[in-house]
């Protein structure tokens, strides 16, 4: 009998025999699905495919396919290593990776092996394979996918709307739950976009370079615009005009009229009287006409020069209330002149007109308020502007004996509008008033009629008109200078007071 049956036989014997305590020392947990590798009698390796394995030293129990169970020795046991069967495809890839190994393992230890192991060991590389192409796809798509979500660049100067940053956001919450270990990338890439969409949240809109709620630009529209007010509150300074109400040269033409005047008034006095018989006709006219002649210079003359004052006393005491001129601050110190001066606006002398001069320079720091549609404007108001805003020019065509300008004052009645200048000439002052009438009809009022006297004298319309045009001229220019007829019209005149309003668009 072979003695490697007999040995067999022993074991198989000796096993039966163990109390069954004694079986499980040493015993380890069964393995199935298994290839158990041995080595038979006559020293070659044998595969055997078993359903279970058990080692229970000294044996090793072998449980074929058909459910026969035989015994070896253990130590015949070489290695037990699994075979592919369907339910392996649901491995981690660590233990498929380690049974690999194995089989490797074993075909370059036993070459002979290679033919039965080389089918389940190709199986099990196959998932490997088939999982890191798999694997290499899904990475593919996922770069991809993320490649095409974040081609887009975040521009901070584009101002999006919330749908858009809505629809940015919701597809990158999309794509971290599809690939949850892009998270981080794609956080950091909508953070602006996250950003954008919490100050749209928060009411905020960019303004000037950064981003605000509408009261925090309004606040900042009204600081800037008291700001740029103060500043052109500081720098504002009076138009320079024209101080010449008739110049050197006409004055010298008139006085050689009036003088060639009088001398044929006087000749024809004086041939009607010594040089011709009295009783003729021609004489009389010449006598008549050298008497209405000599009587209308003097009575105009014995008027303008003899009038009582230059200003009178309703005038005088509407002056007395006006803020005198800087200038007249300025000539006290010279060393002021050179100094920065600045009032605030709410003290400003010039008041609600300071507002409308600063509006009609242009400001578009913001729309212009209910308050400054109508600005109602008093006597005293009106001269505290013309006295501040106003100096005078010394004029070399003025000379010594032209007529110069040294004030002027404003009055408004129901119905009329009275202007006058103080003026000087050869050291005698001489007041010079206009009365301009109107009438007011649906809001419009029409100027039709201006009354001119020098002193208390009136002056011939043809005079008068040339004057006033004249005077009207030096107006006209300081309202062009300070832009303010281009956005405020008269729209009421009451006694002591003027209504401008603003001139929306449109109107």
């Amino acid at each position: 009998m072979n003695r490697w049956l007999l040995v067999g036989l022993m074991m198989t014997l000796v096993a039966a025999w163990l109390p069954a305590q004694d079986e499980d020392e040493g015993a380890e947990q069964p393995q199935s699905n298994v290839y158990a590798i041995v080595k038979t009698g006559d020293g070659r390796l044998q595969v055997i495919r078993a359903k279970e394995v058990e080692k229970k030293d000294p044996a090793l129990w072998i449980t074929n396919e058909e459910g026969q169970r035989n015994a070896r020795q253990l130590n015949m046991l070489i290695d037990v290593l699994p075979f592919y069967v369907e339910e392996d495809q649901d491995l981690p890839d660590d233990n498929i990776s380690n049974i690999v190994a194995q089989y490797d393992n074993l075909i370059k230890n036993y070459p002979e092996l290679k033919k039965s192991l080389v089918v389940d060991r190709t199986k099990y590389h196959t998932i490997l394979e088939a999982r890191k192409t798999q694997q290499a796809e899904k990475e593919k798509e996922k770069e991809k996918m993320l490649k095409e979500f974040t081609v887009t660049e975040f521009d901070e100067a584009k101002d999006y709307t919330p749908d858009e940053l809505d629809g940015k956001l919701g597809a990158g919450e999309q794509l971290k739950g599809r690939y949850a270990d892009l998270a981080s990338a794609i956080d950091d890439y909508l953070k602006p976009w996250m950003e954008r969409q919490a100050l749209l949240k928060a009411g905020k809109v960019r303004w000037d370079g950064e981003w605000r709620t509408r009261a925090e630009i309004h606040q900042a529209q009204e600081t800037r615009r008291a700001e740029r007010m103060q500043t052109f509150a500081d720098q504002l300074k009076p138009v320079i005009v024209s101080n010449t109400v008739a110049s050197q040269t006409t004055m010298v033409i008139v006085a050689v009229f009036l003088a060639l005047t009088a001398l044929v008034a006087l000749f024809s006095f004086y041939y009607a009287v010594f040089q011709s018989r009295i009783g003729g006709f021609l004489e009389f006219i010449m006598l008549i006409v050298s008497v209405l002649f000599m009587g209308f210079y003097t009575f105009y003359a014995v008027r303008i020069f003899n009038a009582p004052g230059v200003i009178t006393e309703e005038t005088g005491k509407a002056l007395a209330s006006v803020d005198a001129p800087a200038k007249t601050e300025e000539a006290t110190d010279p060393a002021a002149a050179d100094a920065p001066r600045s009032i605030p606006v709410a003290d400003h002398p010039l008041g609600k007109l300071l507002k409308m001069l600063y509006i009609s320079q242009g400001d578009t720091m913001r729309d212009v308020n209910n308050s400054d549609l109508l600005v109602e404007l008093s006597d005293a108001e009106i001269n505290t502007a013309i006295n501040r805003l106003v100096q005078f020019r010394q004029d070399t065509v003025s000379g010594s004996l032209g007529v110069a300008l040294e004030k002027v004052h404003f009055q408004a009645f129901a119905s009329k509008l009275r202007f006058q200048q103080q003026t000087s000439c050869l050291g005698k002052n001489f007041l010079f008033q206009y009365d301009l009438h109107f009438q007011a009809n649906n809001e419009a009022i029409t100027f039709y009629k201006c009354d001119v006297t020098i002193g208390n004298t009136a002056i011939p319309s043809a005079i008068g008109n040339r004057l006033w045009l004249q005077f009207y001229g030096t107006i006209k220019e300081v309202l062009k200078a300070y832009n303010i007829a281009n956005n405020y019209r008269v729209q009421k005149i009451e006694d002591g007071k003027v209504t401008a309003g603003y001139n929306l668009p449109g109107t």
